[in-house]
């Protein structure tokens, strides 16, 4: 898994223009390298080994979603596997969160999507969110379903509207 200290102060600390230009700076001040390029998407390689896929609508970014760990095929776990991956996971979401904390501050935000103030244009099950001058830094653990992977992510988006 990437250094979550290193990769959230690198984001800190830089501008990050809502255009695929912009977007392009970041992965490259994070030394990132080109995977792939669809139609609304372009992926990167992060250093030791996650990804970080730009979102986009023509030039326009609409997100940035840096993957930090996947766990995959949860269908094929027995219920009590399954549980206690769940779990296991949860626990690795707040420790990514304490050491974010460390580098941004406490977050303004950090709760599951049943909490009133969960930010209504994100799709996850517990996210800790700061605020930043270009937008919101946001760690989010999303599991849609049990025969989809589960996902510890870094996203950055825009300030709500």
């Amino acid at each position: 898994m990437t250094d979550i200290k290193w990769l959230v102060g690198e984001i800190r600390g830089r501008a990050w223009p809502w255009t695929l230009d912009g977007a392009d700076s970041l992965a490259s001040a994070l030394h990132c390298r080109l995977l792939e390029e669809r139609a609304g998407r372009r992926t990167y390689e992060v250093p030791e080994g996650s990804t970080m896929s730009v979102y986009h609508d023509g030039h326009v970014v609409e997100f940035i979603e840096v993957t930090l760990d996947v766990v995959l095929n949860l269908h094929l776990l027995s219920l009590s596997d399954y549980e206690n991956t769940k779990d296991r996971f949860f626990q690795k979401f707040e420790d990514v969160v304490a050491e974010a904390t460390n580098v941004l501050g406490p977050p303004v935000f950090n709760d599951g999507a049943a909490a009133a103030e969960f930010p209504s244009d994100q799709d996850a099950e517990w996210l800790a969110l700061w605020h930043h001058p270009c937008g919101r830094i946001m760690l989010e653990q999303k599991h849609e379903d049990k025969e989809l992977p589960l996902r510890l992510s870094i996203v950055l988006a825009p300030p709500p509207q």
